[in-house]
């Protein structure tokens, strides 16, 4: 019997860019060099995680504390 797959093609989503799509909540997160706040997505409807750096914290090193987030 031979057997036969399903390939389902899913369209990735585009989210906007700019604070004005987004309604921030509370922080979940935190590390060296940035915040991690649950928030609301306006155009979906739906919540996220936004990651906020902040470039000016005194012991941000981006060399040694650089993670890819995929």
């Amino acid at each position: 019997m031979k057997k036969k797959h399903l390939v389902v093609e899913v369209e990735k989503k585009k989210y906007p860019i700019g604070p004005e799509h987004y309604e921030l909540y509370e922080e979940i997160g935190q590390g060296v060099s940035a915040t991690v706040h649950r928030a609301l997505c306006k155009p979906f409807n739906e919540i996220v995680a936004i990651k906020i750096l902040d470039f000016e914290r005194d012991n941000a090193d981006l060399v040694t504390s650089f993670s890819p987030i995929w």
